[in-house]
């Protein structure tokens, strides 16, 4: 990787891997918990964590 700040680019990719990890965590926690059995599996209504995005 090249020294220096760094670009735009750089920080909107890491930017939209962030959110994707973040997403995937939240769902795999989810489905771990829906596998165990203490949640009813009813999880419409839930929200995501994090940042509301303007529409």
């Amino acid at each position: 990787m090249q020294g220096g700040p760094k670009t735009q680019k750089q920080n909107k990719d890491q930017n939209i891997t962030d959110a994707c990890t973040r997403s995937t965590r939240y769902f795999r926690e989810k489905m771990e918990k829906d596998m165990d059995g203490e949640d009813g599996g009813h999880y419409d209504d839930d929200e995501l964590p994090g940042k509301k995005f303007r529409v």
